[in-house]
């Protein structure tokens, strides 16, 4: 069948097109009975000898049609049909998934031209079909991963150094470290698979480390009395830039004993190129001086508005407590106006008690009020 997806050049077809990578048994069955055409119950006892002596020819058969013919109980039941498709091995998802839909395309014409008995046509592959599957998911998990790793990180920058300028500014350059990553695994031929989906979430947290470090020290630089753009990138670069090359270096070295691992010291050079050149000139020209963009005082009205909350909270308790007081009270006095003399003295008794559990009460309420 022709093919004109990426995956089945520079040949053109689904399967190769040699002797040895195709292996249906008719052929081989026709030359074997020289010709001669069969019917009935003599085909089958003809098909029986030929499965269990007949050596085929292909390489990828067995080494008898045994499983390649189904036969059950002098019925055929299935015919197993091999070939080398001219998919190569460890391909991108991309590349799998459109010679698949091909394949599954061509299978659909035979169906349809097939007699009604032997259209339960249906294809296999050991592996590659089941890990697409797998790989498709990974795909999809990484770009849902994104959506919420860069809102989360945003927050995270956010709430680590309480200026909404320098995290979005951060979290920009981490979507271009992120991106220049990834878009070098594209230029570089490199189809989107497992390894590239579990590296591009691992490279946002690399890709956060050398920023947030810039950042932080630029922040600080208003503790030591610089308020202006010029010098508190003076200070930062002066404190932090010495100590992010050392970590970048120490990372690097660290991906070349594992094996030159390409993903990392791209994140790594990424990263230091970003936070260095980049996010630091940005920081340069738009970067936040004196109090621009800090959260700060949002935070602390938000803190007072939920003591505020907590202290009505507790005045309104104990209100509701002195107004089920005054309640009792008005039932005890009804009770002793109701009571004969012999009653008088534990009436008495009891209105001193609850005068006085009123007392202490009001007394509560009123240092409560007065905070």
């Amino acid at each position: 069948a022709d093919c004109s997806v990426e995956g089945c050049q520079p040949i053109g077809k689904l399967a190769q097109q040699t002797n040895e990578s195709i292996s249906c048994f008719i052929e081989e069955f026709d030359q074997w009975n020289a010709g001669q055409r069969f019917e009935g119950p003599e085909f089958v006892e003809r098909l029986k000898v030929f499965r269990k002596t007949v050596r085929p020819s292909s390489a990828v058969e067995q080494e008898t049609w045994a499983k390649a013919i189904g036969l059950v109980d002098s019925e055929i039941h299935y015919v197993l049909i091999r070939a080398k498709m001219t998919l190569k091995s460890n391909q991108g998802v991309t590349v799998k998934e459109d010679v698949l839909s091909t394949l599954e395309d061509f299978l659909e014409q035979q169906k349809a031209q097939a007699p009604i008995g032997m259209r339960a046509i249906m294809h296999a592959v050991p592996f590659d079909w089941v890990w697409l599957v797998t790989s498709l998911g990974l795909v999809e998990g990484l770009f849902v991963g994104f959506a919420i790793c860069f809102p989360i990180a945003f927050m995270v920058l956010l709430f680590a150094t309480r200026n909404i300028v320098m995290a979005f500014v951060a979290v920009l350059n981490v979507i271009c470290i992120v991106g220049s990553v990834l878009g070098y695994c594209y230029m570089a031929g490199w189809s989107l698979g497992a390894g590239e989906c579990v590296a591009g979430i691992i490279v946002i947290g690399l890709s956060v480390d050398y920023v947030i470090h810039l950042g932080h020290m630029y922040l600080e630089a208003s503790h030591m009395g610089l308020e202006t753009r010029e010098d508190r990138f003076t200070f930062a670069l002066s404190t932090m830039g010495s100590t992010v090359v050392a970590g970048a270096a120490t990372t690097f070295f660290a991906a070349l004993v594992m094996q030159f691992c390409q993903v990392m010291l791209l994140t790594v050079v990424y990263s230091v190129v970003y936070s260095m050149f980049c996010f630091m000139a940005m920081l340069y020209m738009m970067g936040p001086q004196g109090n621009f963009g800090d959260i700060t005082w949002v935070l602390e009205k938000l803190d007072s508005d939920q003591q505020q909350n907590d202290h009505d909270a507790q005045s309104n308790c104990w209100l509701s407590m002195a107004e089920e007081l005054k309640c009792t009270w008005a039932q005890v006095e009804r009770c002793c106006a109701a009571v004969n003399e012999e009653a008088v003295a534990r009436c008495v008794a009891g209105r001193v008690a609850g005068a006085l559990l009123l007392l202490t009460f009001h007394r509560r309420f009123s240092n409560i009020s007065t905070v």
